[in-house]
This record gives C-alpha cells, structure tokens and sequence, in this order.
C-alpha cells in the first residue's frame, strides 16, 4: 500500500516519472509481480494537476527469468553430475574386480576354510557386490540426467520392473514392518523404454513412501499399495496409458514441499538420507518416456503418486 501511495503522489513535478516493482494478491490469494510506472499529467500553464499511474503485470516477465535460471541450473547440475559419475566410476570398478576375484577365491576352495566364516564372508561379498550394484545404478542414472543421447527403447514389461524394485527395497520393508499390498493385473503391461531407467524411478518412489510411512509418529501400521493399471482414453485407443500407483498412509506432504519437490536438491530428509536429486532425476526420466507423474497428498493422510507411461499395443 505505501509503495501505492508512493506512485500516486510521487510525480508532483512536470519531469518527473516513478517506477517500482511490488506485489498485489489475487482475489484467490495468489501473489502477483507487478511494475508500477507513475507519470504526471499538466495543464497548459506546465503545472501538475494528475498522476497516472500504470500497473504491468509481471508475471510472464518472471516466469521467463525462472525458466530461463532453472534451465541454466539444470545445465550445471548436469555438468556436475557427469563429473560425480565419471570420479565415482573409477574406484567401483576396482571394487565389483576384487568382488569377482574373491568370489573366485572362495569358490575355488571353500574346504580350507571354517565353514561359518565361509557362510559369514559369502553372505559379506554377496551385499559388497549388490552394494555395487546399486551405485553403478545410480551412475548411470547422473549420467543420464546428464546428456540427451539415449540407445534405443526396447519393449518393457512394468510388471517385471516393479517385481525387481519390490525386490530391491524387500530390505528396507521387511526391517521397517510394512505391510505391501499388491495390485497387478494378469496380462502383459508393455511399454517402450528403458527398463533399468524406469527401475529407478520405482525405486526412488517407493523408498520415499518407505521414508514417510517409517517417521515417528507417522503411523503405528505403515502400509503401502502398490499397483498396475490401464488407463484408456474413450476418444481413442491409442492413447490408453498404463498406471503405476504407489499409495502410503504416511506423513503425507503440503502444497509448498509438493510445488517444490522436483526441484534440484530440495529435500525434507536429513542430509544423511539423501541429497534431494531423486524426484528431479524422476521426472527428467519420466519425461524422456513421454510419462506424467503426479502425487496427491494431504499433511497426515498419506500420500499417493502416479505415473503413467504410454502403453505398447497388442
């Protein structure tokens, strides 16, 4: 209001002219970036009788200058993404060869050796090797957040990907006491992709809902409800989409952290838990299979997040 006030009275000389920038709200609440431009108006005898006060909305102006930053910070994001990946890369590739040398060990002779401390180090080389495993995961996932360049999709079917990702955080379930329910339906779910990308992004929603439904005082029965299904379009079959659904009775999110949430390094978790890359590298996948995500959540009621992908015809 003073910076109103300002520009109506501001100009009070005939070669005067005022401008600010400031904000106004919406009948819907929403913030508004406006400019103000304050200009005299005089009669014949050059004296100031009026003010005419402009008001430019700012908006497009600074939905441009936001994309235009987001893209450049995505594009050293990328950068040093392919850097992590490449510094990274090197010390795992000794690591998975003495992983294969020490498995050959141990296979080779395992008589020589007390057969609980076999059990003991065959179990130990087995996490080393599928730690490994999911650090050259995710390399390559920098690494494709990183460049455009793709091999060519093959056909996927979502109902193998999502049994590996179950598979995958079985762990992180099973220590948590979460009870999964599972919808899949019976007949082949094919899209075109990349299988180990579209992993990924299961493996990242689901350990979030892992996340919300295992904070103190989220819950004393953390569920989740995991599910395929077809989502045709009535105008025309070749728009039908598959669905994957993953449902928790977690925390739950407010409009602020879901408008934010894909956002390079946004985070809710402690710094140890992540890094807040996930849900950006989700959706930059996402969008290179031509899918959608979308999440529905309220503070305390859970949450649920949907990504449908295109689905392959018969």
């Amino acid at each position: 209001r003073d910076c109103f006030r300002a520009g109506f009275k501001q100009p009070a000389k005939a070669d005067a002219q005022w401008a600010r920038e400031s904000l106004i709200r919406s009948k819907q609440g929403d913030r508004i970036p406006i400019e103000l431009r304050a200009f005299p108006v005089c009669d014949d005898q050059g004296q100031v009788t009026h003010s005419v006060t402009i008001i430019r909305d700012l908006t497009p102006t600074v939905d441009s200058k936001n994309d235009l930053l987001h893209a450049q910070r995505l594009a050293a994001i990328g950068e040093l993404s392919s850097c992590i990946a490449h510094d990274i890369s090197n010390p795992l590739s000794v690591i998975k060869l003495y992983a294969e040398w020490l498995d050959t060990e141990l296979g080779e002779d395992p008589g020589s050796v007390d057969p609980a401390l076999f059990t003991t180090l065959s179990d130990g080389l087995e996490n080393i090797q599928k730690a490994a495993d999911r650090i050259e995961l995710l390399i390559n996932s920098l690494r494709a957040f990183s460049r455009t360049a793709e091999k060519e999709p093959s056909t996927v079917d979502l109902r193998e990907v999502l049994d590996r990702s179950m598979i995958a955080m079985q762990s992180r379930i099973k220590n948590g006491g979460i009870a999964v329910e599972t919808k899949l339906p019976d007949q082949v779910c094919h899209v075109a992709g990349h299988a180990e990308q579209l992993e990924q992004v299961l493996n990242n929603l689901i350990k979030n809902a892992c996340d919300a439904v295992l904070v103190d005082g989220a819950t004393t029965e953390p569920r989740l409800v995991v599910g395929i299904k077809r989502v045709d379009d009535p105008a025309t079959s070749d728009n039908a989409r598959l669905a994957i659904t993953i449902s928790d009775n977690g925390v739950g999110m407010t409009a602020d952290v879901q408008e934010n949430i894909y956002e390079p390094f946004f985070t809710t978790k402690a710094a140890e838990h992540g890094a807040g890359l996930g849900m950006t590298i989700v959706r930059n996948i996402l969008r290179r299979h031509a899918g959608e995500i979308s999440i529905t959540s309220e503070p305390g009621r859970g949450a649920t997040v949907s990504v449908r992908l295109p689905a392959l015809s018969e």
